[in-house]
């Protein structure tokens, strides 16, 4: 009898082992092939252009487009691009009908691209259409348009406009009158006399509150519910100069106890609470004022320029979000010259001063911009400037719309009363943009 050698014996056992379990675990494929054509991820990469790491892109199915619903940045560079494409049941995919998809692939997406799938059943087809939308302008660009030469024609001796329910209202003091100019573009305009004001009441710090006009003349308090019609409100409890702004439901005013300048805040426009003596160098006349929602999410106030209680010239920002305490912004240095009759506006992520005079007259520095809400100044850049045929002026009133358009109305050059209409927006505030 032949004795096979024990480790033989171990070798073949092992075999037959491996063989054994081999056929046991071994199964047949067989999933049907896909008539599945659809593309479920896609995406672009470049190491060069700006934001594409963040694009979304949309895959319509039903029209077979693929496409970024808010687009790349101003000038990104879209002509040496690589697309990331996955369908789970595709076999293929063409790039433009010719080239075949590797992953790595760099297309040209200034213009649309053809990507065509082929399904795992080898016949089943799609093509789809990508465009790759880009800025075509630049966000930074404001555009600016006159609207009209003159809203009115006669003698003025003051003008103030202010925005109150989505209407420009333009008041014009004559020596007989007051009239009110009102419009909902800046450039159709309707007439209205204006009665209940005494005609030596100024227009200068007059305000609106969400539901009235409000004017302070001889310490007593005038209101309007439509800007026409004015009635004396009931005498206030504290000695009033002029009124700051209106903010959070509450009224804030300057006043004066014991010849001192106070500054005072009222709920119901009768009752005015004393929040302490005005800081020194504070403004009293002549001063832009802005109140509008901080980066926080909190209100605040910012008064701009003007001169103080002694007469003198003022080139301050001061800022409060309570009417209690209040910080000068510009305390350390002296960023713009001094002015007086400035405007003031919160727009575009920053503070922007328009206009303003000197004891010589109209300033030609006709903007100053603040990326830091008040805290540092420099003038407005080409992008922003109003244009040349704008002319300087002081006394101005601006306002923004719901649109976010600036409205430049009126003002005053030192020889005359301008009654012009100028119109702007930055790109980038565009609605939708």
């Amino acid at each position: 009898m032949l004795l096979m050698n024990p480790q033989k014996i171990l070798i073949v056992l092992l075999i037959i082992t491996a063989i054994f379990a081999s056929s046991c675990t071994k199964t047949e494929d067989t999933t049907p092939a896909s008539s599945n054509t659809t593309i479920t991820k896609f995406s672009l990469k470049s190491a060069s252009t700006n934001g594409l790491s963040k694009a979304t892109f949309t895959i319509d199915n039903d029209n077979n487009l693929i496409y970024n619903v808010d687009s790349l940045p101003y000038l990104s560079d879209v002509d040496s691009l690589i697309p990331s494409i996955f369908g789970g049941t595709l076999s293929a995919i063409y790039l433009n009908d010719t080239i075949r998809y590797t992953g790595k692939d760099t297309l040209d997406f200034r213009n649309p691209i053809k990507i065509t799938t082929i399904a795992t059943d080898k016949k089943s087809t799609r093509t789809y259409t990508v465009k790759v939308n880009v800025h075509q302008v630049d966000p930074d660009l404001y555009r600016w348009e006159g609207l009209t030469s003159e809203v009115y024609q006669g003698e003025t001796i003051e003008q103030k406009a202010v925005l109150f329910n989505n209407t420009i209202h333009f008041f014009v003091k004559t020596s007989t009158n007051f009239k009110n100019y009102t419009s909902t573009n800046g450039k159709s305009w309707s007439e209205t006399a204006v009665t209940g004001l005494p005609l030596s009441a100024s227009l200068e710090r007059l305000i609106t509150t969400k539901d009235e006009f409000l004017l302070i003349h001889n310490a007593e308090l005038y209101g309007s519910t439509d800007g026409f019609s004015w009635f004396k409100i009931a005498s206030p409890t504290a000695q009033l100069n002029c009124l700051l702004f209106s903010m959070n439901n509450k009224i804030y005013a300057l006043g004066t106890v014991d010849s001192k300048r106070v500054v005072f805040e009222s709920s119901d426009k009768t009752t005015w609470k004393n929040l302490g003596f005005a800081p020194e160098n504070f403004p009293v006349s002549g001063f832009g004022v802005w109140v509008d929602a901080a980066p926080s999410g909190k209100m605040q106030a910012f008064l701009v320029g003007g001169r103080n209680s002694g007469g003198t010239l003022l080139s301050t920002v001061w800022s409060t979000e309570s009417g209690s305490y209040w910080a000068n912004l510009t305390a350390e240095k002296e960023w713009f010259t001094p002015r007086e009759q400035v405007s003031v506006i919160q727009y575009g992520g920053g503070l922007m001063i328009i206009g303003g005079k000197n004891d010589s007259g109209a300033l030609s520095d006709k903007q100053w911009v603040s990326p830091d809400y008040g805290l540092s100044w420099k003038a407005a850049d080409e992008k922003a400037q109003l244009p040349n045929l704008f002319i300087p002026r002081f006394g101005q009133s601006v306002i923004i719309d719901k649109e976010n358009y600036i409205y430049i109305i009126g003002g005053q050059t030192s020889s005359t009363f301008l009654k012009d209409v100028w119109k702007g927006r930055k790109n980038s505030a565009t609605p939708g943009y």
